[in-house]
């Protein structure tokens, strides 16, 4: 599993390592894969005592972008987010890890929910119940896991016809207020 910001408290990323800890115990060969530029000091030591305590099963890979960015999601199967952000909003990530078949675990913050491929991978912030959650898809996965890749492939593609479909409506509107509020100004003007 992986995730993948600027790796801060409100993303989640102290939640995400105390989840991990919980998982190694209960999910043999499960890994965590983390990326991103973190500043926040304590956050900086906790995923440094992370690596520590399982050397093998977690990784910090710093700030990626372009072919260390696509080596990411290839690594892993499940992109796990956290967050607690009031306005996060459409989170890219989750559109990145979605297009290259691996499958998306959120907390259902800001528009996340409607943009989850299942709510069944909603986060509830409860560790207990995240492990059974995440410790059953990663158990279940082997089996499905083409089938998983390609729900993914299909969510986004659906996702961005959903944007394009909600943008033009919005183009649309904006056109058509701009256009009333342009006809009202020459009518006033051409009755000075």
């Amino acid at each position: 599993m992986g995730h993948l910001s600027v790796l801060t408290r409100a993303k989640g990323v102290f939640y995400l390592i105390d989840l991990f800890d919980t998982l190694v115990a209960q999910v043999p060969g499960i890994r965590l894969i983390l990326a991103g530029p973190v500043c926040d000091q304590e956050l900086a030591h906790a995923i440094t005592a992370a690596a520590a305590r399982h050397p093998d099963a977690f990784e910090y890979r710093g700030m990626i972008g372009g072919k260390e960015k696509a080596d990411f999601y290839r690594d892993i199967d499940l992109f796990v987010l956290p967050t607690t952000l009031v306005d996060e909003a459409e989170p890219l990530v989750m559109i990145e890890a979605y297009a290259q078949g691996v499958d998306v675990f959120a907390s259902a913050t800001g528009c996340i929910p409607d943009r989850l491929r299942d709510p069944a991978c909603t986060l509830t912030l409860d560790r207990t119940k995240d492990a059974a959650m995440i410790s059953s898809a990663a158990t279940a996965m082997p089996t499905g896991w083409m089938a998983l890749r390609n729900a993914c492939h299909t969510h986004v593609v659906q996702l961005a016809a959903t944007n394009a479909f909600q943008g033009h409506l919005l183009l649309t509107e904006i056109c058509a207020k701009q256009s009333s509020s342009l006809m009202m100004s020459a009518m006033k003007m051409a009755t000075r």
